[in-house]
């Protein structure tokens, strides 16, 4: 199973590495591969994440960073999981309601 990122989720997580890029240097390498091991955890195992609820008959499902305390909503898809979004977690909204494909 392969990952995709939705393109504003893409712009989130550009974002968020600059931000932590910006505050602690180095910092910024070590969320991308933290954000990669969650993509290559979710690629062998898709549904080892909470359950958010389901979009165009899809699960979609929640994932934390290990070491950031940044959510990856995602959509589980026949060959693919599909990053919905990369959002702070003390964040109160849910995007990925409204991100289409």
């Amino acid at each position: 199973m392969i990952f995709e990122l939705h393109r504003l989720a893409e712009i989130d997580l550009t974002k968020a590495v600059r931000f932590i890029g910006s505050r602690r240097p180095g910092h910024d390498m070590l969320m991308t591969d933290d954000f990669h091991k969650l993509m290559t955890l979710l690629c062998q195992w898709p549904r080892s994440c909470v359950l958010m609820g389901h979009r165009r008959g899809n699960e979609v499902r929640r994932g934390r960073l290990h070491r950031f305390r940044y959510l990856v909503d995602y959509e589980i898809e026949p060959n693919c999981i599909f990053v919905l979004t990369v959002t702070y977690e003390r964040r109160r909204t849910t995007p990925w309601r409204s991100r289409k494909r």
